[in-house]
């Protein structure tokens, strides 16, 4: 008498195509999921550290008069544009002052989305980081 094996074979072809199909669906939308959370464009909000730094950036701009040639209009010259860290100011009307005509439409939009000043967020357009808002007194 012959006795059959009852027991799955895991080295056939269609288990095999089976197990990659699976493997790969899983494996694409899990990277299809995680992918947004790793984009730097995305509204973050600042860490101790960074608000501690724009804070000192702010007390600086005050102490060297940035802030009285921006209100005055005073043209920003290339070499800020090149600076790390530059303040910008924006009135209650929503005039947009001491920021590049390229950087208007940026800021703009950040200003729409962040504007709650106890939690101030970052965000990247494109090569241009924008941190705020933040209170100056």
């Amino acid at each position: 008498m012959i006795r059959l094996k009852k027991s799955i074979a895991l080295n056939t072809l269609s288990f095999r195509i089976f197990a990659l199909f699976w493997l790969s669906f899983s494996s694409l939308l899990a990277i299809s999921l995680s992918l947004p959370f790793l984009d730097a464009r995305l509204y973050s909000e600042l860490v101790q550290s960074e608000l501690n730094t724009y804070h000192g950036e702010i007390a600086n701009a005050v102490h060297h008069n940035r802030l009285t040639h921006i209100i005055n209009n005073n043209i920003v010259t290339t070499f800020d544009k090149f600076d790390s860290v530059r303040p910008v100011l924006i009135d209650k009307n929503g005039i947009i002052l001491g920021a590049h005509e390229e950087e208007k439409n940026y800021i703009q939009k950040f200003s729409e989305q962040s504007h709650d000043v106890s939690a101030p967020r970052k965000k990247t357009f494109y090569d241009t980081k924008i941190a705020g808002p933040f209170t100056v007194y």
